[in-house]
């Protein structure tokens, strides 16, 4: 198992987040109530569910425009812009493969965090009440 999901728990996922599952096979699914239970009904571990990474193409599948090399911004609603620095994600020489995330509104910086996989964009986004669903084309992932 690749080192970046040890850490990832049931307990940090909320409804409505897109996780891989990996029992019976791997596939992207979009966390509910029903998706915490295997087939016999048994609270499915951990080890059965693997975050999706933050992609340059996930991005530009949703709407993000690239700035420059490393900036990806997003105009959400009409009052929040998002602005992504994807410099570390794709930089092997990084440690932490987080990228910064931060939330604006009317020029200010409301919420900085980071973020490294698909359901911590999709708090951040609901922190701040940006409602945006995401799409994800299961060929790219």
């Amino acid at each position: 198992m690749n080192e970046v999901y040890k850490n990832l728990r049931v307990e940090e996922l909320m409804i409505g987040d897109f996780v891989y599952k990996t029992y019976p096979n791997k596939h992207i699914v979009e966390w509910s109530y029903i998706e915490m239970f295997d087939s016999h009904g048994r609270p499915i571990a951990g080890r059965d569910i693997e975050p999706i990474p933050l992609t340059n193409e996930f991005l530009e599948m949703n709407g993000f425009k690239k700035g420059t090399e490393r900036f990806w911004h997003k105009q959400c609603e009409e009052d929040f812009r998002l602005l992504i620095d994807t410099q570390a994600l794709n930089n092997l020489l990084y440690k932490e493969k987080d990228a910064l995330l931060w939330v604006f509104t009317d020029g200010f910086c409301e919420l900085r965090t980071k973020v490294r996989f698909v359901h911590e964009l999709q708090h951040a986004m609901r922190v701040m009440g940006i409602k945006k669903e995401f799409e994800l084309n299961k060929k790219i992932f």
